[in-house]
């Protein structure tokens, strides 16, 4: 999964602000919609990581130059929501001191599957991410 990554160049990489602005308007409108409709004060870590890697995943922000004007997302965006909720995980897990190895290869192959593939909701993620870093 990450092997198509080590040969790409840094500076053909681009970021699209306007997307990346986008990106945190979206999650602070969740985070207001938990507020106001949850009574949640503020929304968890976990959550907040898988919103922002959702909106990562569809609004897709990172492009890769691949010469001639050819620009192509090479999944960038998937591998940095993927980035995101990983880091997530293993933070909060260190924290509450979780034992056990939730990166185990299956499941991140099929995580990065479902970013890339399949439809999926940031309720759906949410949760997903959450139920991870908090289990046993």
């Amino acid at each position: 999964m990450c092997e198509k990554t080590k040969n790409l160049d840094i500076n053909k990489i681009s970021i699209d602000e306007e997307k990346l602005i986008e990106i945190c308007v979206r999650t602070d409108q969740r985070k207001l919609h938990y507020k106001m409709y949850h009574g949640v004060v503020l929304m968890n870590e976990c959550k907040e990581a898988a919103v922002l890697a959702y909106w990562f995943v569809r609004l897709k922000p990172l492009t890769y130059d691949m010469g001639d004007g050819v620009y192509a997302t090479s999944h960038l965006n998937e591998l940095f929501a993927l980035f995101l909720i990983t880091s997530i995980i293993h933070y909060v897990r260190g924290e509450n001191g979780k034992s056990g190895n939730f990166t185990e290869n299956r499941l991140l192959v099929d995580l990065f599957y479902t970013l890339k593939f399949r439809p999926i909701m940031f309720d759906d993620l949410t949760l997903m991410v959450d139920s991870l870093a908090h289990a046993s």
